[in-house]
Order: structure tokens, then C-alpha cells, then sequence
């Protein structure tokens, strides 16, 4: 009888119990388009704020340049005098200058930075005054 026993045992074990093989190709197929989803989602975003913190970078380079211009010369200087490059494809930068000792510094979106519709134009002024405040 317990011979019996041991080999109903045996066989509840077998059909009780699979082998892992590996991940089927269904599977992984799932998983990537699940990935392709959500990279599809998020990507986006996140050029279009690499590119606006560039344009903060850009900005900020140029208010420390203007301070240095006018603590040596005892006034801020023109956009195109600046030692740093504002070519982009994405912003255009400007600059108005009132007086010796005002200047407001403008990256205005273009292209494909037309998307972030909330920040299409950035402003710091010489006191470091930032425009619009949610895009800093």
C-alpha cells in the first residue's frame, strides 16, 4: 500500500509542477511594445525641456557676462560684444537695454520649441528677475 501511495505521490508532483523554460516570444514582444509605449509618452517631454534649460543656461551665462561688462566698463553691453554664442535652433535671444544699467535678456521659442506653449518666451532682467516664474 505505501508503494501505492509513493507513486500517486509522484505523479500529483509531476502534473503539479512545470518547468520554466524561458520567456516565450509573445512575451517579449509584450514587454517591448509596452517599453515603445512608454518611451513614446515621456520622450517628448523631455526634449523639450533639455532644450528650454539650455536656453536657461544660455541666459544665465549671459546675465553673468553682463555683470563682469559692467563692473569693468560702468555699463552692460551690447548682445553681439557677449562672449557666448547664442545661435539655436530652437530659441531665438534678444536683448533690450534701457539706459546704462538696465537690460532685460528675451529667448523667444521657434521651430520645434513652439510645442512648450507655456514658456515660449523666457525673460531675466539685471536683477535676475525671472519670466515666467513656472518655467525656471
Amino acid at each position: 500500500m505505501s508503494n501505492r501511495s509513493n507513486r500517486s505521490n509522484r505523479k500529483i508532483q509531476k502534473r503539479g509542477i512545470r518547468k520554466c523554460r524561458g520567456v516565450t516570444f509573445i512575451e517579449l514582444l509584450i514587454v517591448v511594445a509596452i517599453i515603445g509605449i512608454l518611451a513614446s509618452i515621456g520622450l517628448p517631454g523631455y526634449i523639450t525641456n533639455s532644450h528650454r534649460n539650455t536656453a536657461i543656461t544660455t541666459l544665465s551665462s549671459l546675465a553673468l557676462y553682463q555683470a563682469t561688462h559692467l563692473t569693468r566698463y560702468n555699463r552692460y553691453a551690447d548682445l553681439a560684444s557677449l562672449a557666448v554664442s547664442t545661435e539655436s535652433e530652437y530659441y531665438q535671444y534678444s536683448q533690450t537695454l534701457r539706459g546704462s544699467y538696465q537690460f532685460t535678456l528675451k529667448a523667444q521659442a521657434i521651430n520645434s520649441q513652439l510645442k512648450d506653449t507655456n514658456c515660449l518666451n523666457l525673460t531675466l532682467d539685471q536683477n535676475l528677475v525671472k519670466n515666467p516664474k513656472d518655467c525656471w
